[in-house]
């Protein structure tokens, strides 16, 4: 991520399916301030629906350092991962069940927090430099 990473710009890395199912089948590592210049965290994994509080993890990480992010499925519980080259891997896991039926696709998007601008007025880019799908 840019030193300077914009406040109301969110990078989503996520599943989603178009299966007629609740939620999609939404599996979301997301990077942001949230608006905050000052936020006490700035990365979440959340399995949807989000409003459900044991359904989401928000942690701060070092966002400037290159990070291997895992979305980990199976049957009895999802698991998400993000490890850097110099900072300790953080992991999460919920027990909520998996079906292993649902065909889910990997998707990312960049958007704006509450689609206000970036507060720099400035263009935001991110580069992903590896991406891999493994399957079960």
């Amino acid at each position: 991520m840019p030193k300077n990473w914009d406040p109301q710009c969110v990078l989503g890395l996520f599943t989603w399916s178009t299966d007629n199912v609740k939620h999609h089948g939404e599996l979301d590592v997301e990077y942001s301030y949230w608006g905050k210049k000052k936020n006490k965290w700035n990365m979440q994994f959340v399995v949807q629906p989000h409003t459900k509080k044991k359904n989401r993890f928000r942690f701060t990480s070092d966002i400037h350092q290159p990070k291997t992010l895992q979305i980990l499925i199976s049957r009895k519980a999802i698991g998400f991962s993000a490890a850097g080259d110099t900072t300790e891997e953080i992991r999460f896991v919920s027990r909520k069940r998996w079906d292993p039926q649902l065909r889910v696709f990997p998707r990312i998007n960049l958007w704006l927090y509450q689609g206000l601008p970036p507060s720099s007025g400035k263009e935001v880019e991110v580069i992903i430099t590896s991406y891999k799908f493994l399957p079960l």
